[in-house]
């Protein structure tokens, strides 16, 4: 930046002018040119005059240059607040995904457990074995497994299209592994397996494959009822 402490032949180098021009410009006996020099006014007839006293036509293609680089400055500054805005929005719908896929399951959970107790016993006593139930009683655990299977074909398709984190897909899905190794579980997903999407299958199988060592499904709450 140039300062009062420069002269005026300094300042002419700087800004590549003739420094009569400054002169002409700033007349008088004054050894320093004064702040004013990069004012608007200043720069606007330093670049539209060339170098000598006569004076010349107004040097477009500085001009030009200066628009283009205004210009392309503009564009990364509109790019950026537009990644920062897609960014801010992104994690916004992954959160309203989770609060969304969260409070339907809570819902129905409230349904089927806290309203109608003897599910929870009956849903127990299925992962322990479905010959402990009866025709009408392993329909109902079916359809109860079947529930939480839906809820995490959901909840991967969602993952797949990169609308939930990645921790969040790996607790359903881990939920889901551990109620298909109970042996009412894994009779139940060796029925019902393919009739699911293929995609669906193979990732609950990968995931069951790559994780020998996950233990079978069991919630403290059910423990007690299974017990009872």
């Amino acid at each position: 930046m140039i300062d009062q402490g420069k002269s005026r032949n300094e300042v002419a180098r700087l800004l590549s002018v003739n420094p009569s021009t400054l002169y002409r410009h700033f007349p008088g006996n004054r050894s320093k040119v004064p702040i004013a020099v990069i004012a608007p006014t200043s720069c606007w007839y330093i670049l539209c005059h060339n170098s000598d006293r006569r004076g010349q036509d107004v040097n477009w293609e500085a001009i030009g240059a200066i628009g283009e680089i205004l210009g392309a400055t503009a564009v990364c500054i509109s790019l950026v607040y537009l990644a920062i805005q897609i960014r801010r929005s992104d994690r916004v719908t992954r959160s309203s995904n989770v609060m969304s896929v969260n409070e339907g399951y809570s819902a129905r959970s409230n349904i089927f457990y806290a309203e109608h107790p003897e599910l929870a016993a009956l849903f127990v006593k299925g992962c322990e074995s479905i010959e402990l139930l009866t025709d009408d009683e392993r329909a109902t655990f079916h359809f109860l497994l079947h529930d939480q299977v839906a809820h995490v074909q959901n909840v991967v398709q969602l993952f797949r299209d990169g609308l939930v984190p990645h921790d969040f897909y790996e607790n359903w899905i881990r939920l889901l592994a551990r109620m298909l190794k109970t042996p009412g579980g894994a009779e139940y997903w060796k029925n019902v397996a393919p009739f699911t999407t293929e995609s669906f299958r193979r990732q609950v199988e990968d995931y069951l494959s790559a994780n020998p060592g996950l233990p079978p499904f069991e919630h403290p709450f059910y423990l007690h009822l299974s017990k009872s």
